[in-house]
């Protein structure tokens, strides 16, 4: 889905714990949320997406280099990307409502009558 141009700005969470030492990597995302929430929440409100895909690209980084012994470089996120999960669904009667980068949205569930 593409957004239109008066879209909220991405966020730059590739760069809040990020370091060329790798033992000073911060992948927990305890600590990502301590140093980017602010900045993030000003942008969006998903947060905590944010923060998770973040965490778990450092992690992925972190173990690439300390345990296999190869290179990695920073994460650059370049697209727009939501995982969904129980933090950004609420699940209702007769409809489910999501958060998006822009607002939440509502999508009504649609079944077929018993006769």
């Amino acid at each position: 889905m593409r957004r239109s141009s008066n879209s909220v700005k991405r966020p730059n969470t590739s760069l809040t714990g990020w370091n060329d030492d790798p033992t000073e990597i911060k992948d927990t995302k305890n600590t990502l949320h301590e140093q980017s929430y602010a900045d993030v929440r000003e942008q969006t409100s998903l947060v905590q997406s944010a923060r998770n895909l973040a965490a778990d690209a450092f992690d992925t980084c972190k173990d690439r280099i300390l345990e296999d012994g190869k290179k990695a470089s920073r994460p650059e996120f370049r697209e727009d990307v939501v995982v969904y999960n129980e933090h950004l669904i609420t699940y209702n009667d007769n409809h489910v409502t999501l958060a998006t980068v822009g607002d939440r949205v509502t999508a009504e569930f649609v079944t077929s009558e018993n006769n």
